[in-house]
């Protein structure tokens, strides 16, 4: 027990760059890029008079981002089709994009498009929060955008053809 023994020294026979043993035995890293996938530590403990090790493993993982519009519009009638822009710098993991609201979303992740059908109980700014994830724990990016699904004004109404002399003429425009 290392607390017992305050004589203990740990050192590295393999680790990665920029890990560190901290004078209380306490292994200590920030990795970056360039430590992504799985990384080698190979750790000895030695007391003066016997010595033992450990290996273990540490795979270093990239959240993956999502880089969307603010904001998009469709109109009653048309289809909506979006690119998705999102990335992990994992290349081995498949991002996995979802979206779990109540618009008429579809999401095809070979493709990264999304696919909006507006109803007409939808029209007006609606706020879309897509989520992409790796498939690790606590590793995903959740973005917004407003997507304004609209209708043209339409008139539907006609005024009267005849106005009379000394008698106002009034009109309301219905859409």
């Amino acid at each position: 027990n290392q607390e017992d023994d305050p004589q203990l020294k740990t050192s590295f026979l393999i680790k990665p760059d920029e890990m560190t043993i901290s004078d209380d035995n306490i292994i200590e890293w920030i990795p970056d890029d360039s430590h992504l996938g799985l990384n080698n530590v190979q750790i000895v403990a030695e007391d003066g008079v016997d010595s033992d090790s450990q290996s273990f493993s540490i795979f270093v993982n990239s959240i993956p981002s999502l880089n969307l519009d603010d904001s998009l519009s469709i109109e009653l009638g048309d289809t909506l089709l979006y690119n998705i822009q999102a990335e992990d710098l994992n290349q081995e993991d498949r991002v996995e994009v979802t979206y779990n609201g109540d618009l008429n979303i579809d999401i095809d992740n070979d493709s990264m498009s999304l696919r909006l059908v507006p109803s007409k109980n939808k029209i007006g700014v609606q706020a879309v929060e897509l989520v992409a994830s790796d498939g690790h724990p606590n590793s995903s990016d959740s973005q917004m955008m407003k997507v304004l699904l609209f209708t043209r004004p339409e008139l539907v109404g006609l005024p009267s053809k005849e106005a009379f002399v000394g008698i106002q003429f009034s009109y309301n425009p219905v859409f």
